[in-house]
C-alpha cells in the first residue's frame, strides 16, 4: 500500500469512514471521490446539448487558472466535433484518460458553486464522455495548458 492510500486509511480510521470525503488518492491532487460526496455535489443539470459541453470545459479551463481559451468546431455528416485549447495548468500525464472516469476530481477543496450549479464533484467530463462519441485529452502537459477533443 502506498502513502497517500495509508494516509486515506488512518483518516478513516479515526475519523469514521463516513465522514471520508475521498475514496482513493490517484496521485498528483486527483482524487476518486466517494458516491456520496458526489451525489452532494450534483449539478442542476446533465450533460444534455453541445452547449452543456462548451460551458462545463469553460469551468474547467477556468479552475485550471486558463486566461486564453480556443474553441474550434466543425460539423461534418451531423457529427459536430469540438476541440477545446486553453493555458491552465495542464493534466498530468498519467491522468488524462481517467479523469474522464466518473467522481475523479482535482477539486477536493476548491468546488465552486456558480450559475449553473456545483463544479468540482468529478461528474461533468464523466458526462460528456458518456454522451458524445469521443471524449480525450489530446494533448495537455504541467503548466503547458491542454487540448481536448
Amino acid at each position: 500500500m502506498n502513502d497517500a492510500n495509508e494516509l486515506i486509511s488512518f483518516i478513516a480510521s479515526m475519523s469514521g469512514e463516513g465522514n471520508l470525503r475521498v475514496e482513493e488518492n490517484l496521485g498528483e491532487g486527483y482524487v476518486r471521490l466517494r458516491v456520496s460526496e458526489a451525489e452532494r455535489r450534483q449539478a442542476k443539470h446533465d450533460i444534455q446539448h453541445v452547449e452543456d459541453i462548451v460551458i462545463e470545459m469553460l469551468r474547467n479551463a477556468r479552475d485550471a487558472g486558463a486566461d486564453k481559451v480556443y474553441l474550434a468546431t466543425t460539423k461534418e455528416d451531423g457529427v459536430r466535433t469540438l476541440v477545446f485549447l486553453d493555458n491552465g495548468s495542464g493534466v498530468p500525464q498519467d491522468m488524462q484518460e481517467r479523469i474522464f472516469d466518473a467522481r475523479v476530481t482535482s477539486k477536493l477543496e476548491s468546488m465552486k458553486m456558480d450559475r449553473w450549479g456545483v463544479h468540482g464533484r468529478g461528474m461533468a467530463l464523466f458526462s460528456i464522455k458518456q454522451n458524445t462519441d469521443e471524449a480525450r485529452v489530446v494533448t495537455s502537459g504541467v503548466d503547458l495548458g491542454s487540448a481536448s477533443r
